[in-house]
């Protein structure tokens, strides 16, 4: 069932229920009810994949009760917030399929990349989806090969996320050479809280199913 339109205080439309991501999460999920996980396809586990990246989206009531004027899970529930998320999610993913499904990495990643280009090139509407996810993708890769942290992946996502706030579409944007937009002490800090702890929570549920579900393609493609 689709989740009811949230509203403000006001009445007005909150960014979330205004989302075409979120709204095609939720008209996946209706298509989906019926359908049985061990018929899954790798479509099916790409509207999977997103319905867990709209979940970025949230807010966490306990934060926002002590932080307010933030709610940083509304003000980063807009398209280009999660193109931004979904690029850097991707690069752990591909990470994963490396690691542990190797065989099945090409197929899935071409699938996924090719489903997330068509569905935010629909909610963006900009021509150059490609591009930026290949930049993202690239840049989010680069900094997990030198930096041995990999919680340090989360600064370009939090300057990333900050940058929408600044323009509704996603821009080339190289680190270390593009503007830098900087937050107070206590916003960074909130952002990364809330970066920090959606990617903790919610990233090894979403391995879960791709672990599951890559069992269940490769299972399913050795019966045909």
């Amino acid at each position: 069932m689709a989740d009811n339109p949230v509203k403000t205080p006001n009445g007005a439309p909150t960014q979330r229920s205004q989302s075409y991501v979120v709204q095609w999460a939720q008209k996946s999920r209706n298509r989906m009810q019926n359908k049985r996980f061990s018929d899954s396809t790798v479509e099916d586990l790409f509207a999977l994949f997103i319905n867990v990246l709209v979940s970025f989206g949230h807010s966490d009531p306990q934060c926002d009760d002590e932080m307010p004027l933030l709610a940083i899970g509304d003000r980063f529930s807009t398209d280009a917030a999660f193109f931004e998320v979904g690029c850097y999610v991707l690069v752990r993913l591909d990470t994963w399929l490396f690691l542990k499904r190797p065989h099945l990495r090409e197929r899935i990643m071409r699938a996924f990349a090719g489903e997330f280009i068509r569905l935010f090139s629909a909610a963006l509407q900009i021509r150059n989806v490609a591009q930026l996810l290949q930049e993202r993708m690239k840049t989010f890769a680069a900094m997990g090969h030198s930096m041995p942290d990999i919680d340090s992946w989360h600064n370009p996502l939090m300057q990333l996320l900050l940058m929408t706030e600044c323009k509704e579409k996603p821009e080339s944007y190289t680190f270390g050479k593009g503007p830098i937009v900087i937050g107070d002490a206590f916003e960074h800090l909130a952002i990364q809280t809330h970066v920090v702890g959606w990617v903790m929570g919610l990233l090894p549920e979403l391995i879960n199913m791709m672990e599951f579900g890559t069992d269940v393609i490769r299972r399913n493609s050795r019966e045909r």
